[in-house]
């Protein structure tokens, strides 16, 4: 298991599959559903996409890179399958978690400034 998650991190912003996974790691690709079912509670595509989402949040929060420009650099081709998938595990589209997060740090700035 320690190997597929390694793989996965190092290749979660490429187009990565079950079968491409399996042929690298010379393991079949139903084992792997397997064991991320069984010892993740998850399937192999949702464990992708939580770490694309991550990456994503943390572009979104430290750059000024597009919505269009995070979603491809997170590792997704498509912005609708981008936005569809944030949307499902963070709760609010992109655009709207961005200007949450810097709502959050201009109200962070103005209380430390009155302090």
């Amino acid at each position: 298991m320690e190997r597929i998650l390694s793989y996965c991190e190092q290749h979660f912003l490429e187009e990565i599959s079950l079968e491409s996974m399996a042929k690298e790691l010379f393991l079949g690709k139903f084992y792997i559903s397997h064991l991320f079912n069984n010892q993740l509670n998850t399937s192999f595509s949702n464990y992708i996409n939580a770490l694309r989402i991550e990456k994503a949040v943390k572009l979104l929060t430290a750059t000024k890179l597009s919505i269009t420009d995070v979603c491809f650099s997170s590792g997704f081709t498509c912005t609708r399958t981008f936005n569809r998938v944030f949307v499902k595990r963070i709760g609010v589209p992109p655009r709207k978690y961005r200007a949450y997060q810097q709502a959050e740090f201009e109200s962070h700035l103005e209380k430390e400034s009155k302090a």
